[in-house]
Parts: structure tokens; C-alpha cells; sequence
């Protein structure tokens, strides 16, 4: 028991910690109606500037069945931090829990920060994420993240992205 109290502490102090997040991995999983191609360039070990290509013939809103997930790597295990899914679509996901961040995001894009999101193609170059304007907080260390999104009418795959992280 004690053991497990002080487990709890740790995680506790890890979310508070302020940090610098910088991504290892982002791709997109299995074939999504929605193409995204991605990377990160990493500036003096401090920051990422994004560069992506978005393709999307369909509106991304509140169409879309939207989950995701997050795992953080304790030892050599990943194990499961929180799952969030949102029967009213993507939207209502983003606007909970990531805040500015994504209305900043948009923005990279010359996206008017609305959602949906129009069908079309959108470029990001060069854009330097706003981490510390982001609702979700994560701990230190490794974490996983999956982001799906599913179209309600059809049960199709609209998109479907893995992204690694380290937050230091």
C-alpha cells in the first residue's frame, strides 16, 4: 500500500513539472480517408518547428466519431495514462480538451480557427507548436498518443495518427 501511495505522488509530481515536449515519431496508421504527411525538425534541443501536408476530401467536424488515447513508457512497458472518445464528434473533443493550442494550430495552416474543418489541402511550414497552451497535461518522460477519428454515417477510418513523444 505504501508502495502505491508513492507511486501516486511521483505521477502527481511528473504532471506538474513543466517541460519542453518534443516529438520522435508522427505517421499516420492504417489508410485514413485523411492524408496526412508530417515531421518535426528539432532546434537548438529546445523546440520543433512542423512542417505537413493535409489532405482531406471530406469536412472534419462533427462527422467524425473522435478517440483518443495516451500511454506513457514506465521501465520497457507502455501503460495506458487516459483514454478520451467523443460521441459528438472531433470537434467537441478538440474544443475540450486541447484549447488555444488548436485554434493556434489551425492558424499555422491559414485555417480560420473554426471547426469543422473544410475539406481541402492545408500546409504547415515551419510552424512552431504551442505546447504550453494545451489543456492536456502530460508527465515526464515518453509518451504515446493515438488520435482516430471515425465518420459516424459510414464507419470508414477519416484519420488516424500515432505520435511519440518525449516531454524533458
Amino acid at each position: 500500500m505504501r508502495l502505491r501511495i508513492i507511486f501516486v505522488l511521483i505521477l502527481i509530481w511528473l504532471y506538474n513539472c513543466e517541460g519542453v515536449i518534443l516529438f520522435t515519431q508522427f505517421k499516420t496508421c492504417e489508410d485514413p480517408i485523411i492524408k496526412i504527411n508530417a515531421s518535426f525538425r528539432t532546434v537548438d534541443g529546445s523546440y520543433q518547428l512542423f512542417n505537413a501536408t493535409y489532405i482531406s476530401p471530406i469536412i472534419n467536424g462533427e462527422n467524425l466519431r473522435a478517440k483518443l488515447t495516451a500511454k506513457i513508457l514506465v521501465g520497457e512497458m507502455w501503460m495506458p495514462m487516459f483514454a478520451l472518445e467523443e460521441e459528438r464528434g472531433f470537434c467537441a473533443l478538440v474544443r475540450k480538451h486541447t484549447g488555444p493550442f488548436f485554434d493556434n494550430a489551425l492558424r499555422g495552416a491559414a485555417i480560420m480557427p473554426r471547426c469543422p474543418i473544410p475539406k481541402g489541402t492545408y500546409l504547415w511550414r515551419n510552424y512552431k507548436p504551442e505546447f504550453e497552451k494545451l489543456r492536456l497535461q502530460f508527465p515526464l518522460g515518453a509518451v504515446k498518443l493515438k488520435i482516430t477519428g471515425t465518420e459516424i454515417s459510414t464507419g470508414k477510418l477519416a484519420i488516424c495518427l500515432d505520435i511519440t513523444g518525449i516531454k524533458k
